[in-house]
């Protein structure tokens, strides 16, 4: 039988110097155990007023001492500062 395990994680800008703006990125990793065989991330704006759009990019799973993890980034391809953004990952064995 399939395992399957949702992860949530949240980043919020500390004030308007450390927006997420246009063209920018954040990297992301988050250890995945043993769940690999199926992976989707999602990433979304968190303010019902921000129409920013987030793009999940250059997803890679690597494997090493710490186990296994997946690594990958969050672009702003919209045009407007992104205050806070969610994401969700759905994990498969």
């Amino acid at each position: 039988m399939a395992n399957v395990v949702v992860a949530k994680a949240f980043w919020v800008s500390v004030g308007d110097a450390t927006f997420l703006l246009p063209g920018w990125v954040h990297d992301w990793q988050w250890g995945l155990g043993n769940l690999n065989e199926a992976i989707t991330i999602t990433a979304f704006p968190l303010s019902a007023s921000n129409t920013g759009v987030l793009l999940v990019e250059d997803l890679k799973i690597s494997e090493g001492w710490e186990g296994r993890l997946a690594k990958f980034r969050v672009r702003n391809v919209g045009g407007t500062p992104i205050q806070q953004y969610g994401l969700i990952g759905s994990f498969i064995s």
